[in-house]
């Protein structure tokens, strides 16, 4: 008898902890009131510039962008 009380009571638990996560990603997804920066980002290279998009596209905060590459070999971010 015990047993069952304890397997029903970490399975509420979990199912808590999981709804829980789950609304906490969302509020974090949609907290999109910033405006990416335009411009050479970090050091410049391709990496960076892609990175920093993807992690503005994640956020919410563009829905597209290019790193176009300057004459200079650095990568110039510009998003839409």
């Amino acid at each position: 008898m015990h047993s069952i009380k304890r397997k029903a009571a970490v399975a509420a638990g979990s199912l808590a902890v999981a709804v829980g996560i789950s609304l906490f990603g969302a509020g974090a997804a949609s907290a999109g009131d910033f405006t990416p920066r335009e411009g050479v980002i970090g050091d410049g290279s391709l990496q960076a510039c892609q990175t920093y998009g993807n992690t503005m596209a994640q956020q919410g905060a563009l829905t597209g962008y290019t790193c176009t590459k300057l004459s200079n070999g650095k990568y110039y971010f510009n998003w839409y």
